[in-house]
């Protein structure tokens, strides 16, 4: 009986106990394996985390240039925008309060997550569970500098006679998170050469309500000297050279001041609604420079933007801050109203406000010397058509810089005649 029984349970144990021999096996292989092969895919993905913030910086207009542009008329090289949105040819520039009105949307409900939990998903990020901020952060350090802060973000655009921002209240780390992804995937695209850009199809950029769209202001500032004998006058525009410490745009040149619209720290907590009666676009602008232009730090966490009525700058700008256009930053998709200003030299209000009594060369070297921090450096540059041509066309300008030279040049003879720039 055993001599029939043994065989039959070797034949069904041997096949069994090999099985398990081979499991215990393949799991030790696994565990050895695992860790090196763990730390190699995230070693790679870091690599290329790197690979797609340098594309970012080293060939920006590249990236911006494989960038759909089917919900708009018009793109890479500038902000991507409808015509109609831009200063329109042989009609007065007007003040910026004279075209942007700024509505509340108090009723806005936070919907982010999906958006996140979609770039988490299927960008390329090291650490998969954890936001692009999380990451910049791990990866870069103290390299780049990012900070908190209560912002405004755009809600809807309604282009009437009078262009209309529904406003609501975001921070700049929702931001970074939710509109980041944008750049990185199409950083992604342009190393890979593919156009699927399936971020931008699941969550047009003209629906806002998915993402922090903050609103940026950049605005070019245009120097007009005192008339030398003759009756000449050499403008000059100021350029900002970015740094590779801020988190956009880095090494690319744009027009200064720029900034982020967002409240005062007194304005932070409350419903859009009631902080708008005391913010606007104008005040952004101003306080901005007074920080980049001017050098007054303080300017830069306002407590009150009340403030800012104190100052000789605010006289020198509250009439005096034009609309040019604006649109959205095609890499981070945020909106950006673009403007200029005209400094007169020839105003007591200007001296006053620089400090400096009847010394026009002591003023431009002031703006010029004053201005360098890790944001970057201030240049002075003559202002005609062929800097305006040069910036306009330069694969180191920002589209906004671009765009501002482009509507300028198109209207150029008119413009001067407005400002008398000869």
């Amino acid at each position: 009986m055993d001599e029939v029984i043994i065989p039959v349970l070797l034949a069904f144990i041997t096949p069994v106990l090999l099985a398990f021999i081979t499991m215990i096996l393949t799991a030790i292989l696994v565990a050895v394996a695992w860790p090196p092969h763990k730390k190699h895919c995230y070693d790679d993905r870091v690599e290329k985390f790197k690979v797609m913030r340098k594309k970012l910086k080293e060939e920006n207009r590249r990236v911006r240039k494989k960038i759909p542009t089917d919900e708009f008329d018009e793109g890479y090289p500038y902000l991507l925008h409808l015509n109609e949105w831009n200063h329109q040819k042989n009609t007065p520039l007007k003040q910026i309060d004279d075209v942007i009105v700024l509505e509340a949307d108090d009723d806005f409900k936070d919907n982010y997550s999906d958006i996140m939990k979609y770039i988490r998903k299927k960008i390329l990020l090291p650490k998969k569970k954890r936001s692009i901020l999380d990451n910049i952060k791990l990866i870069e350090g103290d390299e780049t500098k990012l900070y908190e802060s209560a912002i405004f973000s755009v809600s809807s655009i309604d282009p009437k006679s009078k262009i209309t921002l529904k406003i609501k209240k975001g921070t700049y780390y929702g931001y970074l998170n939710t509109c980041f992804g944008y750049g990185f995937e199409a950083a992604y695209e342009t190393i890979n050469d593919r156009n699927e850009f399936k971020l931008r199809q699941k969550y047009p950029l003209m629906d806002f309500s998915k993402r922090i769209a903050a609103i940026g202001t950049v605005t070019l500032t245009i120097i007009k000297p005192k008339s030398d004998k003759n009756g000449m006058k050499q403008c000059y525009c100021l350029i900002h050279e970015r740094s590779d410490s801020v988190a956009e745009s880095r090494g690319l040149n744009d027009a200064v001041p720029a900034g982020t619209f967002e409240p005062a720290s007194i304005n932070a907590e409350k419903k859009v609604s009631d902080a708008l009666k005391d913010e606007g676009i104008k005040r952004t602008v101003i306080r901005e420079f007074l920080e980049e232009i001017l050098g007054i730090e303080e300017f830069s966490e306002m407590a009150n933007p009340k403030y800012l009525e104190k100052t000789d700058a605010w006289e020198m700008l509250k009439d005096n801050i034009f609309y040019l256009g604006f649109g959205l930053d095609p890499i981070n998709t945020h909106l950006i109203l673009l403007m200029c200003t005209v400094i007169d030299m020839e105003k007591d209000i200007v001296k006053r406000t620089f400090g400096i009594s009847d010394n026009e060369s002591e003023i431009i070297n002031k703006i010029v010397s004053s201005n360098c921090n890790f944001e970057g450096k201030i240049r002075l540059k003559p202002f005609n058509r062929d800097t305006l041509e040069f910036y306009k066309n330069s694969r180191h300008s920002t589209p906004s810089l671009s765009q501002i030279c482009a509507i300028i040049l198109d209207d150029y003879d008119n413009f001067s005649s407005q400002f008398d720039i000869k």
